[in-house]
C-alpha cells in the first residue's frame, strides 16, 4: 500500500502514474514497500525513455551525409538529394541528438556531435556567421542566391530552438559561442525601419524568436547590442502595434505604413513565439530598463487580458488562431503548443503579482487531461513539453498523470531502428523524453550510462530520495543539477520559458547536503562536490538507495561529517 507522507511533493501521482507507465512499456512493476518506492518506479520509466533517446541518435546517424557528417532535415519527401537546413536540421533535430548523447554517450558527444557542429560552421555559414541550406548531392549551398530574409529566419530558428536548449542544459562552451556569434550577426542585419529604430523583421515569428534569444543573451554577456535590439523590437510592439491592433500582435505588420499586413495571431508554433518573446522582453526591461518596463506594462497587461477574454475555450485552453482586428477565432482547436502561451502568463504573474494570470495557468493544467490524443509524435512532444515546464511551477496531480499517459502514446510511435517519424520533428520527441527523464530523476545524470542502468528520484521538500540499480556491475558517478537558469544565462526570476530544461532538485555550491545510505555512516558534501559527481559502485543486480538532505546554514562548524 502506498503511503501519503506529509510534505511529499507529487508523491501519489508520481507513483501511480509511474507504475502505469512501467506496465505499459513492458517493464516489471516494482514491489512498492519502502521509502524508495516512488524513486524505484521513476527509475524504470526514466531508463526506458533514455534508452529510446540513445536509439534515436543511432537511428539518425545512419542517415548522416558521408562527406560532412551533417544530418538531413527529413528522410521523406526528398525531391532530389538530402538537404541540411538551419531551420530544421539545426533547429529541431541535431541539437537533441547532442543532448541525448550528453545523457547516454559522452564519447559520442565529444566526437561526432562536436564534429557536426564544426562541419556546420565550416560548410554552411554564408552571411557572416549566418548559415544557409546545404545540399548533400551538390556538396554546396542549395540555392545560388543569397536571400537575407530567409537566412535571418533560419538563423533565428537555429538560435531559439537549437542552440538555446543546448546551452540551457549543458552550459557555455562551443555551443554558446555559436549562439552568440549568430545572434550578433542577426542583430547586425536589422534593416526594417520603425519609428523606434531598425528591427529584424516585419514577421512576429522572427521578432518573437529573437526576443527570447536576446532576453537570455544579454544577462549572459552584458553585450549592449543585445539589449538595444531587444528594446527596439519591444518598443515597436508595445508602443505601436499592440495599441493599434486590439492589443494583439499581428503575424505581420507594416512599420512604414503603421498598418497590418497579415491579420492573424496563431497561438501555436510559428505564431505564438511573439507572445513568449514579449513576456521575456518585459522581464528583461523590468530588470535592466525599469522606466521602459513601466511604459510597456499597460500594453503587456492588455495583450494578456485580451487573450484571456477572447482566445480560450470552455476548458481554459487556447484556441489555435485569433484575428486581431475582429477578435474572432476562426480556428478553435487546441494547439499542441498550448503551454508556450501560458509561459508568458506565468512570467507576468511572477513579475506583477497578478493572481489571475497564475489562475489561468492552473486552470489550463487542470483541464489538459481532457485532451489525451494529439495525433503525431511531434504534436505529442510539444504538448507534453508544455505541461512539464508548467508542472515544475504548479504541481497539478491530474496533469502529471496526463503527462505519464501521453509519454506512453508518444513512445509507441518509435520504430525499431530508433527513427520515430523520419522527419526533423523526431528531435522534439527526444527533447521531451529528456525532459521527462529529468522530472523522474530529480535532474540527476549518471555516467557512464548503460542500457541496463536505471536511476530515479523522488523529491520530498528539501530532500531527495535516490534509487539506482544495474543488471551488471557498474561504477560511475551521479551528477546533481544546479541553478542552471542563473549560471548559464543569468535569467532572473526563473520564469517558465520555451526551450528551458526545468530544474527539479538543484544544489547550491556552498551549501552542505547530508548523504545517507542504508548501512553506511552519513557523509556531508558541498553542492559543488555533488555537481562534480557522487561516486557509486554497484554489484550485479544491487539496489542502491540514498537520501540527500539539505543542511541548514552556513555556518556549519565541526558538527558536520
Amino acid at each position: 500500500m502506498q503511503s501519503m507522507r506529509s510534505g511529499c511533493i507529487h508523491r501519489w501521482h508520481w507513483w501511480g502514474a509511474a507504475a502505469m507507465v512501467v506496465c505499459a512499456v513492458g517493464l516489471p512493476a516494482p514491489a512498492l514497500c519502502d521509502d524508495f518506492d516512488v524513486a524505484r518506479a521513476n527509475a524504470k520509466v526514466a531508463a526506458e525513455v533514455l534508452s529510446r533517446c540513445n536509439r534515436f541518435i543511432h537511428g539518425w546517424l545512419q542517415h548522416a551525409d558521408a562527406r560532412t557528417g551533417l544530418i538531413p532535415q527529413n528522410l521523406r519527401g526528398q525531391a532530389t538529394s538530402p538537404v541540411w537546413t538551419a531551420e530544421n536540421s539545426a533547429a529541431d533535430l541535431w541539437p537533441f541528438m547532442v543532448l541525448s548523447a550528453y545523457y547516454t554517450d559522452e564519447a559520442l558527444l565529444e566526437g561526432k556531435m562536436r564534429d557536426i557542429l564544426h562541419a556546420e560552421i565550416r560548410r554552411t555559414t554564408r552571411l557572416g556567421h549566418l548559415p544557409d541550406a546545404f545540399d548533400f548531392g551538390k556538396q554546396a549551398f542549395l540555392r545560388d542566391e543569397v536571400n537575407e530574409g530567409r537566412l535571418i529566419f533560419g538563423a533565428s530558428e537555429y538560435c531559439k530552438d537549437g542552440l538555446l536548449p543546448i546551452v540551457e542544459l549543458m552550459g557555455r562552451g562551443e555551443w554558446f559561442a555559436r549562439l552568440r556569434d549568430i545572434a550578433t550577426d542577426i542583430c547586425g542585419q536589422a534593416s526594417v525601419h520603425t519609428d523606434f529604430g531598425p528591427i529584424l523583421a516585419t514577421s512576429a515569428e522572427v521578432n518573437g524568436e529573437m526576443l527570447q534569444v536576446l532576453a537570455r543573451l544579454y544577462p549572459a554577456t552584458g553585450d549592449t547590442r543585445f539589449l538595444a535590439t531587444a528594446l527596439r523590437i519591444a518598443d515597436a510592439y508595445f508602443l505601436e502595434m499592440l495599441p493599434n491592433s486590439n492589443w494583439l500582435p499581428c503575424h505581420d505588420w507594416d512599420f512604414d505604413k503603421h498598418a497590418v499586413k497579415s491579420d492573424r495571431l496563431r497561438l501555436r508554433d510559428h505564431g505564438s513565439e511573439i507572445v513568449g518573446g514579449l513576456s521575456e522582453a518585459y522581464a528583461l526591461a523590468r530588470r535592466y530598463a525599469p522606466a521602459r518596463a513601466d511604459r510597456y506594462e499597460p500594453a503587456f497587461r492588455s495583450m494578456l487580458d485580451t487573450l484571456l477574454e477572447r482566445a480560450r475555450n470552455e476548458d481554459g485552453l487556447w484556441v489555435d488562431e485569433i484575428t486581431p482586428s475582429t477578435l474572432e477565432t476562426p480556428r478553435r482547436s487546441v494547439p499542441d503548443t498550448w503551454g508556450y502561451v501560458f509561459n508568458a502568463f506565468y512570467t507576468a504573474y511572477l513579475l506583477t503579482g497578478e493572481q489571475r494570470y497564475r489562475d489561468a495557468v492552473v486552470k489550463g493544467l487542470e483541464s489538459i487531461h481532457n485532451y489525451p490524443d494529439w495525433g503525431g509524435a511531434d504534436a505529442f512532444a510539444d504538448s507534453i513539453e508544455s505541461g512539464i515546464v508548467l508542472l515544475n511551477r504548479e504541481p497539478v496531480a491530474s496533469a502529471f498523470k496526463w503527462v505519464d499517459e501521453a509519454i506512453v502514446a508518444m513512445s509507441a510511435k518509435q520504430q525499431e531502428d530508433g527513427i520515430i517519424e523520419g522527419w526533423h520533428g523526431d528531435g522534439n520527441v527526444a527533447r521531451t523524453w529528456l525532459m521527462y527523464a529529468m522530472m523522474k530523476t530529480g535532474g540527476l545524470r549518471a555516467a557512464p550510462w548503460r542500457e541496463d542502468l536505471a536511476y530515479g528520484a523522488e523529491r520530498d521538500g528539501d530532500n531527495l530520495r535516490i534509487y539506482l540499480t544495474a543488471k551488471e556491475p557498474w561504477t560511475g558517478k551521479l551528477f546533481f543539477d544546479y541553478p542552471r537558469h542563473r549560471e548559464h544565462f543569468g535569467v532572473s526570476p526563473n520564469y517558465p520559458r520555451l526551450n528551458e530544461y526545468a530544474e527539479w532538485f538543484s544544489v547550491e555550491d556552498s551549501v552542505l547536503y547530508r548523504i545517507s545510505v542504508p548501512g553506511a555512516e552519513p557523509s556531508d558534501r558541498l553542492g559543488a562536490e555533488l555537481r562534480r559527481g557522487l561516486a557509486v559502485s554497484l554489484q550485479a543486480g544491487q539496489e542502491w538507495t540514498a537520501t540527500v538532505a539539505k543542511i541548514g546554514g552556513p555556518p556549519y562548524g565541526p558538527h558536520t561529517k
